[in-house]
């Protein structure tokens, strides 16, 4: 605990190795958020809000920059641009599995996953 705190007061713009580490793991989340597989986005959003929820007062005031502009903001950017360039054509079932009209074409999934991570980053903000 020492050398962390002798290290925050060496060099002011350096993260502590557990805000790293928190970085690491909301990226690495943010990069679910924009998989091919809607329900492995769902899942990840949901994780990733959650455990923000949860353990953000845990993240120092400096991590927070590195929250937001280096994981919220590019995967909102990455979520908009997936939504912006899907198809809208039908997606392809497989015999005997239904799909409700409000999801039978990539971008209506990708828009569920833009509203999905916009509610999310408010809630983040409103929060914080």
């Amino acid at each position: 605990a020492a050398a962390a705190a002798e290290k925050e007061k060496s060099d002011p713009d350096e993260l502590s190795d557990s805000d790293e580490l928190g970085l690491g793991v909301f990226g690495q989340l943010a990069f679910l958020c924009v998989d091919d597989r809607p329900p492995v986005r769902k899942s990840a959003g949901q994780t990733l809000f959650s455990t923000i929820g949860q353990h953000g007062r845990l993240v120092t005031t400096k991590a927070w920059s590195g929250v937001i502009w280096k994981v919220l903001f590019p995967m909102l950017k990455d979520v908009r641009d997936r939504y912006e360039s899907a198809a809208v054509t039908p997606v392809d079932v497989k015999p005997g599995i239904l799909i409700h009209h409000t999801r039978d074409t990539e971008q209506k999934q990708w828009a569920e996953t833009l509203r999905l991570t916009l509610s999310g980053v408010a809630r983040v903000f409103e929060s914080r």
